[in-house]
């Protein structure tokens, strides 16, 4: 078995994305609009990724989108924030990332975050701030195995779980 990469996005992952996309489809993600949108072709998909480093809005910040593979498959997802609106400081970070259901719970979440952040060191930050729902224990692991301090939490509302913040230094 081959090693965990981190890659940018390419169509030479096209059917193990599509495949995941349905996985992500079936438990309901979130991100689903967000960073798997296909309703273009996917030579276009993959031009909008590869974009994002460059666009700048003001609710949308530029990010860096790699992708953790194992033998060819597409195992998750990590994003990079290059800096930080005032609610991506409250409850979205500078790192966000999920793995394929079907990979989950085998230390790939980890490895994605220990490779992501020397690339955010070369955009240019020195302290990165990741949040996650505290009933999230997966990936309280993942951060606290990569350096994370416990800072705080943020209420979210009524019937909704804290997020809570964590800072690594790099």
């Amino acid at each position: 078995m081959e090693e965990l990469k981190l890659v940018k996005p390419s169509e030479e992952y096209q059917g193990s994305i599509i495949a995941a996309i349905e996985e992500f489809k079936t438990e309901g993600s979130g991100s689903l609009s967000r960073y798997y949108n296909l309703s273009g072709t996917f030579v276009e998909y993959i031009k909008e990724l590869l974009s994002r480093p460059g666009r700048k809005t003001d609710i949308i910040v530029p990010e860096t989108i790699l992708w953790g593979v194992v033998d060819n498959d597409f195992i998750g997802r990590i994003s990079i924030r290059h800096e930080l609106t005032e609610y991506l400081a409250k409850v979205g970070g500078h790192i966000g990332y999920e793995v394929r259901p079907s990979f989950r719970s085998l230390g790939h979440g980890t490895k994605m975050l220990k490779l992501a952040l020397p690339e955010a060191k070369k955009i240019g930050l020195n302290r990165i701030l990741l949040t996650c729902d505290e009933t999230n224990t997966g990936s309280i692991k993942i951060i606290k195995a990569n350096g994370g301090e416990y800072s705080d939490s943020v209420d979210m509302g009524e019937g909704k779980p804290k997020k809570q913040r964590y800072w690594i230094e790099l």
